[in-house]
Protein backbone atom coordinates (compact mmCIF):
# COMPACT_ATOMS: atom_id res chain seq x y z
CA UNK A 1 0.00 0.00 0.00
CA UNK A 2 1.12 3.27 -0.70
CA UNK A 3 -0.17 7.01 -1.74
CA UNK A 4 -0.46 5.97 -5.00
CA UNK A 5 -2.96 3.30 -4.27
CA UNK A 6 -5.17 6.79 -3.30
CA UNK A 7 -6.90 8.28 -6.35
CA UNK A 8 -5.49 11.80 -6.98
CA UNK A 9 -9.08 13.22 -6.56
CA UNK A 10 -10.27 15.99 -8.92
CA UNK A 11 -7.79 18.59 -9.94
CA UNK A 12 -8.03 21.63 -7.43
CA UNK A 13 -9.97 19.71 -4.99
CA UNK A 14 -8.76 18.51 -1.52
CA UNK A 15 -8.73 14.80 -1.74
CA UNK A 16 -11.55 12.95 -0.06
CA UNK A 17 -9.49 10.98 2.34
CA UNK A 18 -9.00 11.84 6.10
CA UNK A 19 -5.78 13.20 7.11
CA UNK A 20 -4.81 9.90 8.80
CA UNK A 21 -5.34 7.94 6.17
CA UNK A 22 -3.21 9.86 3.94
CA UNK A 23 -0.06 9.73 6.14
CA UNK A 24 -0.94 6.23 7.32
CA UNK A 25 -0.72 5.27 3.52
CA UNK A 26 2.31 7.60 2.92
CA UNK A 27 4.34 5.94 5.68
CA UNK A 28 3.73 2.29 4.52
CA UNK A 29 4.65 3.09 1.66
CA UNK A 30 7.93 4.44 2.35
CA UNK A 31 10.65 2.42 1.86
CA UNK A 32 11.88 1.90 5.26
CA UNK A 33 8.24 2.23 6.21
CA UNK A 34 8.69 5.58 8.59
CA UNK A 35 9.09 9.12 7.82
CA UNK A 36 10.36 12.41 8.90
CA UNK A 37 7.50 14.88 9.48
CA UNK A 38 9.04 16.83 6.66
CA UNK A 39 9.02 13.53 4.37
CA UNK A 40 5.64 13.41 4.45
CA UNK A 41 4.74 17.19 3.14
CA UNK A 42 6.98 16.14 0.55
CA UNK A 43 5.46 12.70 -0.20
CA UNK A 44 1.91 14.49 0.19
CA UNK A 45 2.45 17.19 -1.80
CA UNK A 46 4.26 14.84 -4.47
CA UNK A 47 0.83 12.28 -4.23
CA UNK A 48 -1.92 15.46 -4.39
CA UNK A 49 -1.49 18.54 -6.13
CA UNK A 50 -4.02 19.99 -4.17
CA UNK A 51 -1.46 20.27 -1.19
CA UNK A 52 1.49 21.20 -3.65
CA UNK A 53 -0.97 24.30 -5.29
CA UNK A 54 -3.14 25.31 -2.44
CA UNK A 55 -2.74 29.27 -1.32
CA UNK A 56 -2.64 27.92 2.91
CA UNK A 57 -0.08 25.49 2.96
CA UNK A 58 0.30 26.01 6.50
CA UNK A 59 -3.03 24.62 7.13
CA UNK A 60 -3.01 21.65 5.79
CA UNK A 61 0.85 20.87 7.27
CA UNK A 62 -0.93 22.21 10.70
CA UNK A 63 -3.66 19.40 10.48
CA UNK A 64 -0.67 16.73 9.19
CA UNK A 65 1.28 17.91 12.87
CA UNK A 66 -2.22 17.72 14.50
CA UNK A 67 -3.17 13.69 13.66
CA UNK A 68 0.13 12.38 14.46
CA UNK A 69 0.11 13.77 17.85
CA UNK A 70 -3.09 12.62 18.24
CA UNK A 71 -3.91 9.56 16.84
CA UNK A 72 -2.49 6.45 18.71
CA UNK A 73 -1.61 4.87 15.66
CA UNK A 74 1.51 7.16 15.20
CA UNK A 75 4.47 6.42 16.97
CA UNK A 76 7.29 9.43 17.32
CA UNK A 77 10.84 7.24 16.68
CA UNK A 78 14.32 8.64 17.79
CA UNK A 79 16.54 8.97 14.64
CA UNK A 80 19.76 7.44 15.33
CA UNK A 81 22.54 9.50 16.61
CA UNK A 82 24.59 7.83 13.86
CA UNK A 83 22.19 9.64 11.20
CA UNK A 84 22.62 12.63 10.06
CA UNK A 85 19.70 14.92 9.90
CA UNK A 86 17.31 16.71 12.68
CA UNK A 87 13.76 15.66 13.66
CA UNK A 88 12.03 11.94 14.65
CA UNK A 89 10.86 9.59 12.37
CA UNK A 90 6.91 8.56 12.25
CA UNK A 91 5.85 4.98 12.31
CA UNK A 92 2.68 3.03 12.56
CA UNK A 93 1.98 1.42 15.87
CA UNK A 94 2.71 -1.84 15.86
CA UNK A 95 -1.12 -3.42 16.54
CA UNK A 96 -2.32 -0.96 13.91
Amino acid sequence: MNLNSLGPGEPGERPKYAMGIIIKTAILGSPRQRLTLNELYEAIELRFSYFRNVDKKQSWKNSVRHTLSLKQQFLKEDRPITEPGKGHYWVIAPNE
